[in-house]
């Protein structure tokens, strides 16, 4: 009969490693207790608006979002709930329903805390892993995203509990359970999403169609109990300006994307990147779509081989999808987990095969990127290239056999990517403040000679007044129809971004809110002159 001691024996690394990040998510706890409420305020808030019957579409606009959120509470708030998916505030709710948002962060980070230690030590004995002694190394290599999950009130651990337990399902033949869990981070987050097409391309049809079933039951879910264009709104609207990297700084080194760089590098923006010696979009733009197909068609070689384990197959995917995407955090890092288990434990991989790209998950996640924002720009991107070097290096290292299907299929990726490409222009019209020091500008009047605005900055919702020697006045034949200004019926504007309050500017000039190139909702003040005018 087997005791206790004998099922977790002095050699159970595994569960060592599970009680590591027991012990250093809670000191973590401890440590966030008296921080702010940082990302979690965007959730938080989002799923009380859900249940007092108040979320709706000023959601989607940072400032009226975030004023909501400073008329329930005393504390400085500057959250952008752009970026996250309507289904959030469902997934939120029951720890909305806590009144202290402090109180209820410390209970969501610890639940998934507890929840993620366990199903780590499961899926480790699952595997037969657990008794391997680099186990003791992995609480350490994710220290800082586990760190910044914690602190930030991030979902992160709650998404590799279902992406761990649905693999597990997924090797038991349980398509419908392993689809109903992973389709719980397709939903609430963007990286994951990258499993539809990997599942694609391996030809399991029965846990695609359930993930994709669910993912859709999900997403569609606050349909159910909030304004229906709130959900349609953001699919049809906001999604697709996200998807091309339009997330409130589009040039910012946090992100730690190739876009930041090539944008940083290449594109001039009076506000954001006025260090820019030149403007280049289309050269940016061009690279960066190189970079994307080079990726995407190495992650279909890598997905198609069978030269590598199905759990190899299965964490790689998460590095592409960080490639791929325009938006980087070190939270989401914690998504590198799977990945740095198939290499700790691969029975195939030599040592130094093994310790290189471990090496580099652990400079991607622990690298201190906040300091380099004064350092050369190529300098300010370490975890980009960590990632690239990674991604790349395993590449050679596998060596997957080049199949024609998937160059057919990169070369259709290719044609549309080119036939959709957004080609990128000017934006429309010129900044019309010195600076980008108040932040989001939600409304403009001109008084007394000069403007007073209504803004939100880092220090909350603020209104200033500004002298100006230009003359504005509002002008019936300027008008806003589907976004863009009208001037006597006829377009002024065409682009993507979204335009308000337009008003005559000295007589031949426009002025107008836009949030063009600058992320959905953070608008800002442009000046154009009119056509007529100018011809």
């Amino acid at each position: 009969m087997a005791t206790l001691s004998d099922k977790y024996r002095f050699d159970d690394y595994g569960l060592a490693g599970a009680l590591m990040f027991l012990l250093l998510g809670w000191y973590f706890l401890i440590r966030s207790g008296d921080q702010p409420l940082g990302d979690f305020a965007n959730y938080y808030y989002a799923g009380r608006l859900l249940i007092e019957g108040d979320f709706n579409q000023d959601a989607y606009d940072p400032y009226r979002f975030n004023k909501m959120i400073s008329e329930r509470t005393d504390e400085p708030v500057f959250v952008n709930f752009t970026p996250v998916p309507p289904a959030s505030s469902v997934f939120y709710a029951p720890f909305a329903l806590i009144r202290d948002p402090h109180q209820a962060k410390m209970a969501f980070s610890l639940l998934g805390l507890v929840l993620f230690a366990g199903v780590y030590y499961r899926f480790l004995r699952y595997k037969g892993m657990h008794r391997k002694l680099p186990l003791l190394l992995v609480p350490l290599i994710f220290y800082t995203p586990l760190q910044n999950n914690i602190l930030q009130g991030q979902s992160y651990l709650y998404l590799l509990v279902c992406l761990l337990e649905g693999y597990l399902q997924w090797e038991r033949k349980k398509p419908v359970w392993a689809g109903l869990l992973w389709a719980i981070p397709v939903a609430l987050k963007i990286y994951p999403g990258i499993l539809i097409l990997s599942l694609f391309f391996q030809k399991d049809r029965g846990i695609l169609v359930a993930v994709i079933g669910f993912t859709a039951l999900f997403s569609l879910s606050p349909m159910l109990v909030a304004d229906p264009a709130v959900t349609t709104d953001y699919f049809t609207q906001i999604l697709p300006r996200l998807l091309k990297g339009e997330i409130n700084d589009p040039f910012s080194h946090f992100h730690q994307s190739v876009s930041a760089l090539l944008n940083k590098l290449l594109v001039f923006d009076g506000h954001l990147n006025p260090a820019a010696g030149h403007h280049k979009a289309l050269l940016s733009v061009g690279l960066s779509w190189i970079c994307q197909i080079s990726v995407l068609a190495a992650l279909l070689h890598l997905w198609s081989s069978r030269q590598s384990s199905r759990f190899f197959r299965f964490s790689v995917s998460f590095l592409g999808a960080f490639l791929l995407v325009n938006y980087g955090s070190t939270y989401s890092l914690m998504l590198l987990l799977p990945l740095c288990l198939a290499l700790l434990l691969s029975p195939s991989a030599d040592g130094l095969k093994r310790f290189l790209p471990v090496v580099l998950i652990a400079a991607a996640a622990n690298i201190p990127v906040y300091l380099l924002g004064e350092m050369p720009v190529v300098v300010q991107f370490p975890r980009l290239f960590a990632m690239l070097g990674l991604f790349f290096g395993l590449v050679w290292l596998v060596r997957p056999r080049i199949e024609g299907k998937v160059i057919v299929f990169t070369a259709l990726v290719i044609l549309f990517k080119g036939l959709a490409l957004d080609f990128p222009r000017g934006a429309e019209g010129d900044y019309y403040l010195k600076d980008n020091r108040f932040g989001i500008i939600s409304s403009y009047e001109f008084r007394d000679h000069g403007l007073v605005l209504r803004h939100l900055n880092r220090e909350g919702v603020r209104e200033s007044a500004i002298p100006v020697r230009d003359t504005i006045w509002q002008d019936a034949d300027l008008t806003i129809c589907d976004h863009q200004v009208y001037y006597q019926n006829k377009p002024l504007t065409r682009s993507s971004g979204k335009k308000q309050q337009p008003c005559r500017l000295n007589g031949d000039e426009v002025i107008f809110l836009s949030d063009e190139k600058r992320g959905v909702g953070f608008y800002t003040l442009r000046r154009m002159v009119l056509p007529e005018i100018k011809d």
